[in-house]
């Protein structure tokens, strides 16, 4: 049972191809069990691509759950007694164990006072759990033993090159345009979600670049509000590809009007509003008949685009004892929009005090871990103390 996509089939296909197993079809799926049967679980290390899947293996007398390096497609599954059950959403669990709705008292203290949703196995149900990105199982059908996720990929941190930030930028650039070539693999029509920033435009520039004579749609969400609209950029995104440009609107009778279907869809609890523009804009490329859709998630997080990730920074300066480089972060810093030096050294606070010094640090800056709105009583009744949460984005 599989969900998803490898974007390396062919290559994999070509290599198994030489050690002389003969295909039958041209698909990924086909790619993926002869990778399996002929690697075994070493296999996960060489797909490229984003997936979910659960494997029958009637030799090892195992079934093998297992999910992508970052986690984009989902896996959830409940265990109880000798049955398992596994879906891509966690409403599919229902229709099997209608009890595993049983509130995760952790999981919902972290997303009423931090806005954390999607952290760890963990979900808002306590007896539902997710297998994590870069992660398999294997459960044995005899259900002989305990099981557990084991990690079979993480990102390396280990390597330095000692290059300069030209050639650095070149190589980023290269990386960056052969994910997208890899992404463009599709027998069906392509689009990008453009938002007018630098990661989505970005990709729907380079998908040009790549294929010239690609057929394709830029589909974007247009705020309201002119301050927060970035329709300007998005129009000269979209110009400069060549790209046919599909606009949402929303308004706010419409969110209250797919409240309902959103949270349906989303499963678990949300941080924001931001879901509802997502959902607008992969709406609007189902109806253009757009089903295969490169986006720009993930780039602020790899190249430190959020203003949180400033005091992270600041921290490990100040671990590694490197004080002159410290000041002059925090003079950068307060140059940016909407931040100061304080506020800079607040979050790296984050990072640096104990446990035991932030909680009434917290309180005298008005930023207790139990504030007066949270039901302490409720969280006190299940044993859940406040507790910081190192690198919160709402700390």
């Amino acid at each position: 049972v599989y969900n998803g996509e490898i974007y390396n089939y062919r290559e994999l296909r070509q290599e198994l191809e030489q050690f002389g197993h003969e295909f039958r079809t041209r698909s990924d799926t086909e790619v993926l069990l002869a990778a399996y049967a002929y690697w075994g679980i070493g296999a996960l290390r060489r797909f490229v691509g984003m997936f979910a899947f659960a494997l029958l293996d009637t030799r090892r007398k195992t079934l093998l759950l297992a999910r992508d390096f970052f986690g984009i497609k989902p896996l959830y599954y409940t265990i109880s007694g000798e049955t398992l059950a596994f879906a891509s959403e966690l409403k599919a669990l229902l229709e099997f164990r209608t009890n595993i709705v049983r509130p995760n008292a952790v999981k919902i203290y972290s997303y009423l006072r931090y806005g954390i949703c999607d952290a760890g196995p963990e979900t808002i149900f306590a007896d539902a759990k997710q297998l994590p990105a870069g992660h398999y199982i294997e459960f044995p059908l005899n259900g002989s033993k305990k099981v557990c996720s084991v990690c079979y990929w993480q990102p390396g941190t280990d390597e330095r090159l000692d290059i300069s930030f030209a050639a650095a930028s070149n190589r980023l650039r290269d990386l960056f345009l052969q994910s997208v070539a890899l992404h463009l693999r599709s027998d069906v029509p392509l689009g990008a979600a453009l938002s007018g920033g630098i990661d989505s435009s970005s990709i729907l520039l380079a998908m040009r670049h790549m294929e010239p004579q690609l057929a394709l749609h830029a589909i974007s969400y247009i705020a309201d509000d002119e301050n927060l609209s970035e329709e300007t950029w998005i129009d000269l995104a979209a110009k400069a590809a060549g790209a046919t440009l599909h606009k949402v609107k929303p308004q706010p009778d419409d969110l209250l009007r797919d409240l309902d279907n959103l949270s349906y869809s989303q499963d678990e609890p949300y941080g924001s509003t931001s879901p509802y523009a997502q959902y607008c804009v992969f709406r609007a490329a189902r109806d253009a008949g757009i089903t295969v859709m490169l986006d720009g998630q993930g780039a602020d997080e790899i190249l430190a685009g959020y203003r949180f990730y400033m005091g992270a920074r600041l921290a490990s300066l100040v671990r590694q004892g490197r004080w002159s480089e410290a000041l002059d972060f925090i003079k950068q810093c307060a140059r940016w929009p909407g931040m100061s030096r304080v506020w800079v050294l607040l979050r790296a606070m984050d990072f640096l005090l104990p446990p035991a010094l932030q909680e009434p640090l917290r309180k005298i800056i008005g930023k207790d871990l139990s504030p007066q709105w949270l039901n302490r009583r409720w969280f006190q009744d299940r044993e859940i103390s406040p507790a910081p949460l190192n690198g919160s984005s709402h700390s």
